[in-house]
């Protein structure tokens, strides 16, 4: 579920919406039966309640009652992210022979479970800052994921190109001497096959150290949870740096587009 559909879930069911929208009903009803004013006050005031209604998820989405739900949703949602796929996924790698593939996966969830085992003697689950910092790592670890993806497609793309072949069938082409018009038009066609290859392992690399600095982030936000005393945590420099530049990698997740990786 994305964002847009969390935060319509949670004003829809939370109790405080219905409780807000009878209350908005009964003060209409009783103002009716009450004073039984003219038609253009009835108009005024059901447009008053109207406009009431359409801004509560206004004052409600920057709630506490609001952010506490969203988080938890966040993070449920996460904890039932298709563990299987993911599982699915390391394999993948491991067969296709990416080792660094494989190693990442193992370690951000190492590093997620570290962090969020640190979280939880820091802080009570239901706080504000406890579901602020859980799901901006929950992001950059989902996010790393997602690199991981990209990088099985990749590699896959290219796990049947005989590159050898390719060069020195590109080598004999050339040492022919005269080369024909054919021969040259297979000459261009290998090569943008190489071409293709390399554009596609540079996009690897690139996507392999985006994760790499997800894992960073992931163990500067547990140590410096870690080194201070619970009562220290709030302003806390040290955390709120090391939450800083989680957010900073949280931002730029999704922000490389397949061109820009190339």
């Amino acid at each position: 579920m994305n964002s847009s559909g969390r935060i319509i879930k949670i004003i829809i069911s939370s109790p405080l919406t219905w409780l807000a929208f009878f209350t908005i009903l009964i003060v209409e009803y009783i103002f009716y039966w009450w004073f039984q004013p003219a038609s253009i006050t009835m108009y005024i005031a059901g447009g008053i309640g109207l406009f009431l209604l359409l801004l509560w998820p206004v004052f409600f989405t920057r709630s506490e009652p609001f952010y506490r739900f969203y988080y938890r949703i966040s993070i449920e949602s996460t904890e039932s992210l298709e563990f299987e796929k993911i599982k699915a996924l390391q394999y993948s790698l491991k067969e296709l022979g990416s080792e660094q593939g494989y190693r990442q996966i193992r370690v951000l969830r190492e590093k997620i479970e570290s962090l969020n085992d640190v979280l939880k003697r820091r802080f009570n689950s239901g706080e504000f800052t406890f579901g602020r910092y859980l799901n901006t790592a929950r992001h950059v670890y989902l996010s790393a994921i997602g690199n991981l993806s990209d990088i099985e497609v990749a590699l896959r793309s290219i796990n049947t190109v005989d590159v050898l072949y390719l060069k020195n069938r590109i080598r004999k082409l050339l040492s022919s001497g005269h080369v024909s018009d054919e021969q040259s038009k297979e000459i261009k066609t290998l090569k943008q096959r190489l071409l293709l290859q390399d554009q596609q392992l540079k996009k690897i690399s690139k996507l392999h150290t985006q994760n790499e600095s997800a894992i960073t982030g992931l163990v500067n936000a547990a140590t410096a949870l870690a080194d201070i005393h619970t009562g220290e945590i709030t302003g806390s420099v040290d955390v709120e740096t090391a939450m800083a530049e989680l957010e900073i990698l949280a931002r730029q997740a999704g922000k490389y587009s397949t061109t820009d990786l190339k």
